[in-house]
């Protein structure tokens, strides 16, 4: 008689060893079965010193935060900044690396300003008008903030000089720009309705330090464009890019957005309110998922968003709660994230669990899936939790069958993961980060088949391997070790004396092993 394995496989823990194909695995830790066979992966290779509990990275540079940050890059002009939540009491942004991190927005509804007027005396005084004036600020990128509050509305003649003051000013400002609105008199009489609906425009603009300008201005410039605009929360979270340079994040129970490629205003009107908590977010071209802890919610956006309200909202027809923040990654438009019964794959508003034929709820629950964190990287998931750290290959379709060499395990455990926009992997380890599958030398595997069962007692006695390097083969008659070896290609003997129904083998190292073979004896082998 002879047990022969040609192809090795994953795990398959729902199912018990009688009910798995020959090829399954009780064990399959570091060990790559992309050609069917046990192969090492690489060491992961250090690339910083520096790690968090949240990493983002981009070539040679990583910043890090703690476990409630996230980072979203996002073009600007002609260059891209990185947007951070969960780093300050509000939302920043740096262009550098390390980070010299900069509020992303201004404060809101800054002070009127003050206005006053020296009339000049003149034999006649019929160019009267109503002035009104109010200012934003710009940063050392050309954003400009909303309108402060306007002033008191001045009577004035159009020859005098109104001196403007009483800036408030944040920090992050490089640029001050006054605006003004103005209605004619009709020979001194109030024209309050003209008033209301006068415009706001460009008259000067000065640096930030400035504390009076005086406003000789005859014909002034365009509109102020920025009225709509609203600042970024003080509460957002989970920020992320999206189209169009826009990015969104998450305000109490609130979805938000900013406006078209403007990261620092955020208007009211680009805002969704959802039915349960929001937990996480994910975006994808023209699709967002907002992931709660009750029914997750998909948001398309439509057009430009100028006209009318841009987002579509479609929520799942059922309750698969987001249960780790950290664990919410994007693939292909899909959103995957960590439920109380396995990993969820939404497309649209359909979600499935797509784990629930490799474990039950039980053997889910035991990772410990409330502190997965999560990354995917070449259509595989990564999954680290505090006990365990899978590695799963995704399905093309969410109803596929369990795969042979789909779900693996990996001995590491960090504290974050990240992808890079090149896709690669990254791992935020309690000593730097480290790029995955990227160092010198391989990661040593362990791979323990399946309990092979006979259909009687049986007597083997001899095994062989076919593989590049020696590897520790390990065999189990039931539950007792009978053996443990080094061992190449070459046949070997089992100890004498030992007759079951249950053999089980192990095999630890870096060779790549292609064949596995048990026999009765030596000739069993050669056949």
């Amino acid at each position: 008689m002879r047990l022969n394995l040609t192809r090795f496989g994953g795990l398959l823990p729902r199912q018990t060893d009688l009910n798995k194909d020959v090829s399954f695995a009780d064990i399959a830790e570091n060990v790559d079965l992309a050609r069917g066979t046990l192969r090492p992966w690489w060491q992961p290779a250090k690339i910083s010193e520096t790690t968090g509990g949240a990493i983002y990275v981009d070539g040679c540079c990583v910043i890090a935060g703690g476990c409630h940050a996230r980072f979203a890059e996002v073009g600007v002009g002609c260059g891209r900044i990185v947007v951070a939540t969960g780093i300050n009491n509000a939302p920043v942004f740096t262009s550098t690396c390390p980070p010299q991190w900069e509020p992303l927005g201004f404060p809101c509804r800054m002070a009127a300003p003050t206005v006053s007027v020296a009339p000049v005396k003149r034999r006649e005084d019929f160019s009267l008008e109503l002035r009104s004036y109010y200012y934003t600020v710009v940063n050392r990128l050309g954003w400009e903030s909303a309108p402060s509050l306007p002033s008191e509305w001045l009577r004035v003649n159009t020859l005098d000089d109104v001196t403007v003051s009483g800036f408030a000013v944040p920090d992050n400002a490089t640029a001050i720009r006054l605006y003004r609105a103005q209605t004619p008199l009709d020979f001194g009489v109030e024209q309050n309705d003209a008033a209301a609906d006068a415009v706001y425009l460009l008259v000067d603009e000065r640096p930030a330090d400035t504390a009076i300008i005086s406003d000789r201005v005859k014909v002034a410039g365009q509109a102020c464009d920025t009225e709509d605009y609203d600042a970024p929360p003080a509460d957002l979270r989970e920020v992320r890019a999206w189209r169009d340079g826009r990015l969104a994040g998450l305000s109490g129970d609130h979805f938000r957005m900013s406006a078209l490629g403007a990261p620092h205003a955020w208007p009211l009107k680009f805002t969704v309110a959802c039915n349960d908590h929001p937990v996480a977010l994910l975006t994808d071209e023209d699709i967002a998922y907002v992931l709660t802890d009750g029914r997750p919610v998909a948001l398309v956006i439509h057009g430009d968003c100028g006209d009318g309200h841009p987002i579509e909202i479609r929520e799942a027809a059922q309750a698969l709660p987001c249960i780790s923040r950290q664990s919410a990654a994007m693939h292909g438009g899909v959103a995957l994230y960590a439920s109380h019964a396995g990993l969820v794959a939404m497309q649209g508003n359909n979600a499935q669990i797509i784990t629930r034929d490799y474990y039950t709820t039980d053997q889910w629950q035991a990772l410990r899936p409330h502190t997965m964190r999560g990354a995917v990287s070449d259509g595989v998931y990564y999954g680290a939790t505090d006990t365990a750290f899978i590695r799963f290959d995704l399905p093309d379709d969410v109803f596929a069958d369990a795969q042979t060499g789909a779900m693996t395990t990996l001995s590491l455990r960090p504290q974050a993961l990240a992808t890079s926009a090149d896709g690669r992997l990254y791992l935020a380890l309690t000593d730097g980060t480290y790029a995955w599958n990227a160092g010198d030398t391989t990661l040593p595997y362990r791979w323990r088949g399946k309990v092979q069962s006979t259909s009687g007692t049986v007597r083997m006695s001899a095994w062989r391997l076919r593989t590049t390097a020696n590897v520790e083969v390990t065999h189990w008659l039931g539950t007792r070790e009978i053996q443990r070896v080094q061992a190449g290609n070459h046949a070997c003997r089992l100890p004498v004396g030992y007759a079951g129904e249950e053999w089980q083998v192990e095999i630890r190292g870096t060779g790549e092993v292609s064949e596995y073979m048990m026999a009765t004896g030596i000739r069993e082998l050669l056949r």
